[in-house]
């Protein structure tokens, strides 16, 4: 069987390729940017195929974690805390993945490991990077919508905050206390299921004539809900408490919903209560939590908070 040589290095054997050794040493700065802007591309510049693989692999399952994880296991909380996680692990990889390009570049051993590729070797890897970034990415946005807030629902989220968004199935349960995205891009609480009473005052509300009552915050729920302002209040069911800000004195509203209407309520009740009577097939976009506030603070789950 012939041996064919070329000038690049490159020997072609029954129509395969084989890659010849050479001894010049990679630029760390060029690996370092290469796998900066395409992860494990700086490994693959390196002649290092099944490393630049492995970091495109823990890329992808970074990615696709949360929108897996909401599919098998469906949860009454609040899936942001999974996403935040798998936020700071992307960046790891990525960072990481800069980091090593540039080591490899640097290591004396790789010398005798590196490998050259063509360009057309580079343009379908990076090709492949591109598909197995929008691909996931595609899914993850199949479960979950992250959005600018320009109609707030204070005390807890203000204009200007990121949110993460869960899309809900069309079998999907509406979680009293819970906030959803409406239509109109309104953030409201779900405080009225099906067939229920509820009167509203500044003293607090009644459903179905179970009093859930208003409660100044002490300083760890103050810490829990970022709250800076003293006068805003808690509404308490049971164990559970939201902050809200309290209607005006002498004032009452009353409330019902039929049986296949749900009830919301915006947090902020002082001056004008903004409510709306929804559907459940409307009710399909949750809001997981803060992902970044308009101010200092970066990163705030909008759950519940259960008093110990």
């Amino acid at each position: 069987m012939q041996l064919e040589h070329i000038n690049t290095g490159v020997e072609f054997l029954a129509g395969k390729i084989i890659y010849s050794e050479s001894d010049e040493r990679t630029s760390p700065v060029a690996s370092f940017v290469l796998s900066f802007i395409f992860t494990g591309l700086g490994q693959f510049h390196n002649g290092q195929l099944s490393k630049a693989i492995i970091f495109l692999m823990l890329r992808t399952f970074c990615i696709l974690t949360p929108p897996f994880y909401s599919y098998v296991k469906k949860s009454e909380r609040t899936y942001i805390d999974i996403v935040y996680i798998c936020l700071i692990i992307l960046a790891v990889i990525w960072l990481s993945s800069a980091a090593h390009a540039s080591f490899l570049s640097f290591s004396k051993n790789n010398v005798l490991k590196q490998k050259k590729f063509f360009i057309s070797h580079y343009i379908i890897f990076i090709f492949l990077n591109i598909v197995l970034i929008i691909f996931p990415l595609l899914i993850f946005f199949n479960s979950f919508a992250v959005i600018k807030v320009y109609s707030a629902s204070a005390p807890v989220i203000s204009r200007g905050d990121l949110v993460l968004i869960y899309k809900m199935d069309r079998n999907h349960d509406v979680i009293r206390d819970t906030m959803y995205l409406t239509d109109d891009g309104k953030i409201l609480r779900a405080v009225l299921l099906e067939n229920e009473r509820m009167q509203l005052s500044s003293s607090g509300l009644s459903i179905n004539k179970i009093e859930h009552e208003l409660a100044v915050p002490d300083e760890e729920e103050i810490s829990c809900f970022r709250l800076e302002n003293y006068d805003i209040l808690l509404q308490k069911s049971d164990k559970i408490k939201y902050p809200v800000i309290s209607p005006l004195k002498k004032v009452s509203y009353k409330f019902h919903t039929s049986g296949k209407e749900f009830l919301l309520l915006s947090d902020n009740r002082r001056d004008t209560l903004v409510y709306k009577k929804l559907k459940k097939n409307n009710l399909n976009m949750r809001v997981e939590g803060i992902l970044k506030k308009s101010g200092k603070q970066i990163y705030f789950p909008v759950k519940t908070y259960t008093v110990k």
